[in-house]
């Protein structure tokens, strides 16, 4: 058919009605009417409010602060770092660090960052972000550098990047650690601190503050007298905001969300309140039926059990076999790529198949845990590819003649530099070769990445329906739209970050 693109059966009504959807929202919130700030009693003043202290809100609150703003950082977690505790990825094609890349002849540039992140949208990211992100990402990583983040000496390969590599943090939330002793000093930080409102004073025509509830339950009204930067991130675990605009998802999907959502992780939940609570004084929102799957978690009766909750390995030289033993998507490609071709399939599933290439350098859980699963039975092993065939289909089903054929055929594709198949980039075709040989556990997708939020502009001033900005009010990071697209690269949301966050406090601190 013509038009059809892999997404199409994603998408389809699913996206009409998201855009009408999206269009009553942006046109009175989805709640209504603006807030007034004349007759508030304010708790205590600032100039510039920060909401959220993942990467953006402390990139936020640390530029702001060396503009010689004061600064109020509030989050409802009871630590700061939000999901990027997590994080290792910064996406960036360079630095005084002179990391060289993985393959001879393999250079890189913003230009070319440009272009493999609007190929991997699927030219949905806006340009004009987009250009903003990339032109600023080597500036974005000499100023972590300046500020003592540190960056592991060598570059690993990234997904939806041909032949280039993406730089990891030294440790998990390089920025977060780094920072904080700065922000513990210097800013008022407001943890167990939930936004229930942004103050949008009809008087003065801009936005003047927030209220809160602070750790104690009070109501509280922050005075920001520069602005108010929300910078909360993603929303993925918001059933109100998923249920208006993410597209469906099979059974096995969802109940898998569900046990994730409820394991109490350290960084969740990611809920949307701060968009809502903005387009209740008529801030627009775009692109929030972008909502991106990501492969590599267990299905429900093993993310219970603690087994494969984030997979096994997000390698891109690994292979990603169904039930079949078949091949059913490019490894190498963007994980909402990956993911949506996960999703697609009637059962959900896959099996994640790895070799000593991968295990133990690139493999998630420590050798001992992988041991663990094998033993269980949730992870097949063999010395040859013909004993992992045999202990597949032993343990999982999976027809052995049928997955030796795909593996032969995949190492005839390493072999010459070209596969066939999918067109996974010959940079990450690594023959399996290596003993042992690993598959499983059975993994599932979740729709994990929410690429929409604020419209906002390139300083991160939010707008309204009209396209006019909302004086005193800016976003950064996740929780703004359009920068991304429908798919992006890995890191790049870390990029994100640090980018629009520093423009936005320099924008918020200039007021």
């Amino acid at each position: 058919m013509a038009g059809l693109t892999r997404r199409n059966f994603m998408l389809g009504s699913a996206v009409a009605a998201a855009g009408v959807l999206m269009a009553g929202c942006s046109a009175s919130g989805e709640g209504s009417g603006k807030a007034s700030g004349s007759a508030v009693e304010w708790s205590q003043e600032t100039d510039i409010v920060v909401v959220g202290a993942g990467t953006a809100g402390v990139v936020s609150a640390v530029t702001a602060l060396e503009a010689g703003a004061s600064v109020t950082l509030i989050d409802k977690a009871d630590f700061v770092g939000g999901i990027s505790s997590a994080c290792v990825q910064f996406c960036t094609p360079g630095s005084s660090l002179g990391l060289p890349q993985l393959f001879d002849g393999v250079e890189d540039s913003a230009d070319l960052l440009y272009e493999d992140m609007m190929r991997t949208s699927e030219d949905t990211a806006d340009p004009t972000y987009l250009k903003i992100l990339c032109d600023n990402a080597e500036s974005a990583t000499e100023w972590l550098i300046d500020h003592g983040c540190e960056f592991k000496p060598a570059l690993k390969m990234a997904e939806g990047r041909p032949g280039r590599g993406k730089y990891i943090y030294a440790s998990t939330g390089e920025p977060i650690t780094k920072m904080l002793p700065m922000l513990e000093e210097q800013a008022t930080i407001m943890l167990k601190t939930t936004l229930e409102e942004v103050i949008f004073d009809e008087a003065e025509g801009r936005v003047v503050g927030v209220g809160v509830l602070d750790k104690s339950g009070e109501r509280a009204n922050i005075k920001a007298a520069k602005g108010v930067i929300l910078c909360t991130g993603m929303w993925h675990d918001d059933s109100l905001m998923m249920a208006r605009h993410a597209p469906a998802a099979p059974a096995i999907v969802n109940e898998a969300a569900e046990v994730f959502a409820g394991m109490g992780m350290p960084y969740g939940p990611m809920t949307g309140e701060a968009i809502r609570a903005a387009q209740k004084i008529g801030a627009a929102v775009r692109h929030m039926d972008y909502v991106v799957p990501e492969p590599w978690y267990a299905p429900a009766e093993l993310m219970s059990q603690g087994i494969g909750v984030a997979g096994a390995t997000r390698s891109v030289n690994q292979v990603m076999v169904d039930a079949a033993g078949k091949r059913f998507t490019d490894e190498g490609a963007g994980r909402g790529h990956c993911g949506e071709d996960v999703i697609r399939k009637a059962d959900g599933l896959f099996f994640p198949v790895y070799d000593g290439h991968i295990v133990p350098s690139q493999a998630n859980p420590p050798q001992e845990k992988l041991d663990e699963w094998v033993a269980a039975g949730h992870v097949a092993k063999g010395e040859t590819l013909e004993e992992l065939a045999a202990n597949m289909e032993s343990l999982f089903g999976v027809p052995a003649a049928d997955f030796l054929a795909t593996m032969t055929e995949y190492n005839g594709f390493c072999a010459a530099g070209e596969d066939a198949a999918f067109g996974k980039d010959p940079h990450y075709l690594v023959a399996f070769d290596q003993a042992p040989f690993y598959a499983g556990p059975k993994q599932t997708a979740l729709q994990f990445y929410t690429h929409g939020g604020l419209d906002a502009d390139e300083n991160g001033a939010v707008r309204n329906i009209e396209g006019e900005t909302i004086p005193g009010l800016f976003a950064a990071g996740m929780c703004a739209g359009g920068h991304l697209g429908r798919d992006t690269v890995s890191g790049a949301w870390q990029t994100n970050s640090v980018v629009f966050g520093r423009l936005a406090a320099a924008a918020a601190a200039a007021n």
